[in-house]
């Protein structure tokens, strides 16, 4: 069975590189990501999963938190959050064809 996992650039990069210490550097986890076929489902599972450390689907722990906030304020005014789980890139960081 084929997983996101599968395809994740970072599996070819320094697992440091994702996790930083903290206040550590982690640009280059977020270069990595940007060009990534697997950055949305990452980034889905980290929001699903409340992981909060390091860098997943190219998002920071405190982007991710804040986007979680979002969809949990969505939910409880009727929005449904993703509801279809697929994930919500901001549109700023979302790709285009």
């Amino acid at each position: 069975m084929h997983h996101w996992r599968d395809d994740a650039l970072c599996r070819d990069f320094p697992q440091r590189w994702w996790f930083p210490e903290q206040g550590g550097a982690y640009q280059a986890a977020l270069f990595v990501c940007s060009g990534c076929p697997s950055r949305e489902p990452c980034l889905r599972y980290a929001i699903d999963n409340d992981i909060t450390h390091g860098i997943w689907g190219g998002e920071t722990e405190s982007k991710r938190r804040a986007m979680r906030r979002a969809e949990r304020k969505k939910r409880a005014a009727g929005g449904g959050g993703h509801g279809n789980n697929e994930p919500r890139l901001p549109a700023d960081k979302q790709r285009t064809a």
